[in-house]
């Protein structure tokens, strides 16, 4: 319940955002449909900093909730808290509702702050601002490998290296990482800030031409081949302390994508809704498996006009014509059968 009332406020939210930022009273289904899975990430991230919070023992006073609440009806162009109450109530909303998403997003905003704040720029972050490492990696983890004690695994892994096994073989066989494994576990030029500490630390300490001893991080252990380093101009305009604002910001994004990692990581996310897979995969690339999301959707609700909508938009990406105006015509004709569910996007494909 607590998930669903996040995910409900965050996708009213975004709604009313894109609403205020647009004068067009119809939105378009890409819009809608990348809305939804943001709110859906959004809520998924702030449900799992509100625990966060609670473990920690965070605490939002009765005071700060006032000034939470002030600022809210502030910049809704409300006087008073009166005022607002009074719309609250013509939309059907339940003041200590509310209130409670005030204080939850406070609690968040608390949460994430307290992630921000043990954040430090170092001068070894300084001094490494504008290198670049070209590396190829090998993951070793528990999704593809059954083995009971890792380290040793990837120690050994290690050592067939060391022995004589290429690298690249040694990503064919071992490598978890399905992304890069097709590249001889490439992951190209990396610009300091943009990896997870561990992995980073390592990776800017070797020499061109070095390979790593197995690193631990959040995803499992690494093997680290730097192919080439390499030094980037330093624009002019950046002052030392500008660039240390800079590598302040990166570091405390990193610090947040490492706390949700980790914690996805402890309680994997299994999405079953069709909708935002189908999306995710859209996203990912995966057109094929988008499509499959789609077509569950239509079996599930064969009334459905945007399925085809979106199947047809990808068939069109896949340089599929004839497959992609079958899929028009479908939503067509079910959109003549019932016109509320029509939309101008299909009339414009």
């Amino acid at each position: 319940l607590e998930f669903r009332r996040v995910l409900f406020r965050s996708i009213n939210i975004n709604m009313n955002q894109l609403r205020n930022q647009t004068s067009d009273t119809f939105i378009s289904p890409e819009l809608i449909e990348m809305i939804q899975y943001n709110s859906f990430i959004q809520a998924i991230n702030n449900t799992i900093f509100l625990e966060g919070a609670k473990k920690d023992g965070i605490k939002i006073s009765g005071r700060e909730l006032d000034n939470q609440i002030r600022n809210v009806y502030f910049s809704m162009g409300f006087a008073t808290k009166k005022e607002l109450r009074k719309s609250l109530k013509a939309q059907g909303v339940i003041y200590s509702d509310f209130e409670n998403s005030v204080e939850e997003l406070a609690l968040v905003k608390a949460f994430v702050d307290s992630i921000h704040n043990s954040v430090t720029v170092t001068e070894e972050d300084l001094s490494n601002a504008f290198s670049e490492v070209n590396v190829k990696h090998i993951l070793i983890n528990s999704e593809t490998n059954s083995d009971p004690n890792l380290e040793v695994f990837a120690q050994e892994v290690y050592e067939k290296i060391i022995g004589g096994l290429s690298f690249s073989d040694a990503v064919s066989q071992f490598s978890s990482d399905t992304t890069t494994k097709e590249k001889d576990g490439a992951l190209g030029w990396i610009k300091y800030g943009e990896s997870i500490k561990e992995f980073q630390e390592v990776a800017f300490s070797l020499e061109k031409g070095q390979i790593s001893r197995p690193v631990k991080t959040d995803y499992g252990y690494h093997i680290i081949y730097v192919l080439d380093r390499r030094e980037i101009e330093r624009p002019e305009n950046i002052s030392d302390e500008n660039l240390r604002l800079n590598l302040l910001e990166q570091k405390k994004d990193l610090a947040i994508n490492s706390y949700l990692n980790n914690y996805m990581i402890d309680n994997p996310l299994i999405i079953k809704d069709p909708s935002l897979n189908a999306y995710k995969s859209k996203m990912e690339g995966d057109l094929e498996s988008s499509v499959g999301h789609y077509q569950l959707i239509l079996s599930q609700n064969p009334y459905a006009i945007l399925p085809h909508y979106y199947i047809a938009k990808i068939y069109i990406a896949l340089g599929k014509k004839t497959d992609a105006l079958i899929e028009f015509k479908r939503a067509d004709i079910k959109a003549n059968l019932n016109p509320d569910l029509d939309f101008p996007e299909l009339h414009l494909a």
